[in-house]
């Protein structure tokens, strides 16, 4: 079901509900989670993502949370290409099987990649959204351009797939984190790696 303009105003007032439910959880919960990095810097201008630490942070946070996008069940497999020619990074996100949803619904897959650390978020890519799907086919090429071999060595690639609804928040169903020091950037690398629950952006 797709909501016409008209029901604006009621989905606006819904989520309200559910955000003020959520954040009272979040304050009600643990010190660990109530405390942690990422709950801080929702709330209060802190430069967090300019300390080293900032990412183990988001880890930290998100594992521990019982409300977190990854909290629930994660399955299936990505596959990629990865090569490098030009200055140019491509990233070439191939097919997804068997994909895990909690309520055992057919998500609508699409994937997000970072480039690490990425302190303002400039390195975002996304695919292409597929409907009703646990086996998604993409063939989708995320580009980045303007990057030497050495500085690409010292950046890691965060993958999530993601699940776009339209009722509601989307959903984490699964991702991977690969350091880039790891590829022999002289040649195209094609390989299936499982998701896991990792923390996302």
């Amino acid at each position: 079901m797709v909501l016409g303009r008209t029901h604006i105003k009621d989905v606006a007032a819904k989520r309200k509900v559910e955000l003020n439910s959520y954040i009272q959880s979040l304050m009600n919960a643990s010190t660990e989670v109530s405390e942690c990095d990422l709950v801080y810097t929702f709330f209060h201008p802190l430069l967090r993502d300019e300390k080293a630490e900032g990412i183990d942070g988001i880890a930290k946070c998100t594992d521990v949370s019982p409300s977190s996008p990854t909290s629930g069940k994660v399955g299936g497999e990505v596959k990629l290409s990865i090569s490098y020619r030009n200055s140019t990074l491509f990233i070439m996100v191939m097919h997804i099987k068997d994909l895990v949803t909690d309520d055992g619904a057919d998500p609508n897959p699409y994937v997000k990649t970072y480039l690490l650390p990425d302190v303002h978020k400039t390195s975002k890519r996304k695919t292409k959204i597929s409907r009703k799907t646990r086996n998604p086919t993409f063939n989708e090429m995320l580009v980045y351009s303007g990057y030497s071999k050495e500085t690409l060595k010292q950046r890691e690639l965060q993958l999530s797939v993601l699940s776009a609804e339209s009722l509601r928040e989307n959903f984490f169903l699964g991702g991977i984190t690969l350091p880039l020091r790891d590829f022999n950037l002289n040649k195209e690398t094609v390989n299936w790696y499982r998701l896991a629950a990792v923390p996302y952006l």
